[in-house]
């Protein structure tokens, strides 16, 4: 996955040319790429801080599971939402 900013709109790109993929970000905030792998699915977790209001709100997703979240419409994707695992130092670790 690649970060592209166009316009003041964020996405993540996948880096495959043949994949035509990509998932659209809060416009606002910091984006960065961690470390770790999705225990689920083995792909790149991504950190995302926002701040508003003079406090800083964090949260982690997997693309892979949030795009197939928004597919089957079952809210997979946050790393906050998964039953089995959870983010511990920026590694996802199990519960």
């Amino acid at each position: 996955m690649k970060f592209i900013n166009l316009k003041n709109k964020k996405f993540l790109v996948c880096s495959n040319e043949g994949c035509k993929q990509f998932l659209s970000l809060p416009k606002n905030g910091k984006i960065e790429m961690l470390n770790s792998t999705c225990s689920l699915c083995g792909f790149n977790v991504f950190k995302v801080s926002l701040k508003k209001k003079n406090s800083v709100y964090t949260y982690f997703l997997c693309p892979d599971c949030w795009r197939e979240g928004l597919k089957n419409k079952n809210g997979k994707g946050f790393c906050s939402n998964c039953e089995s695992y959870k983010i511990y130092r920026n590694q996802c670790v199990k519960k």
